[in-house]
């Protein structure tokens, strides 16, 4: 039989069905994966990407979970008695006013503005609360009847 030629060439070998192609980015990761656990053991690896996880869960979520907590503070700070002021001290209290757009330090401005204002002056307490701001229909409603009971009939407040 005579030889075959040489400027022939063969083909590339078939690949059967049992054998595909390693996914390169599952190649990776395994390389990875392996070479975290060797340094540093499979428990701390999983647990640095759980903290990793819940990382990226607070930077994602950061807004929404800020307002929900400062929400609930507010409601918390609602249902708790107001603290005392020294009676020794000329006190201003300030509680969230309405329509006061947060400035550019990220606080409302205009609150941050009389707190500015006030804080140098010597003998007065600013006392700050975080409580949602009173319409005037709660005025009008508390003043009706609820301020009549603190009153007694010569129109002096009652002590209590």
């Amino acid at each position: 039989m005579p030889p075959k030629s040489t400027n022939q060439r063969s083909a590339p070998p078939v690949n059967s069905s049992s054998e595909s192609v390693p996914d390169i980015e599952k190649v990776i990761k395994d390389w990875i994966w392996q070479r975290v656990i060797e340094k540093i053991g499979q428990r701390q690896a999983i647990i640095g990407l759980v903290l990793l996880f819940l990382c990226g869960m607070i930077w994602k979520f950061y807004e929404p979970v800020d307002t929900l907590i400062s929400k609930s503070e507010t409601i918390i700070s609602e249902h708790q008695p107001l603290p005392r002021a020294n009676p020794n001290v000329f006190t201003v209290a300030l509680v969230p006013l309405d329509n006061d757009q947060n400035g550019p330090n990220g606080k409302p401005e205009m609150e941050s503005d009389i707190v500015d204002a006030l804080r140098p002056v010597q003998g007065i307490a600013i006392l700050k609360f975080n409580r949602p701001s009173i319409s005037d229909d709660d005025v009008e409603l508390w003043s009706s009847k609820r301020a009549p009971a603190l009153l007694d009939i010569r129109g002096r407040c009652r002590s209590g």
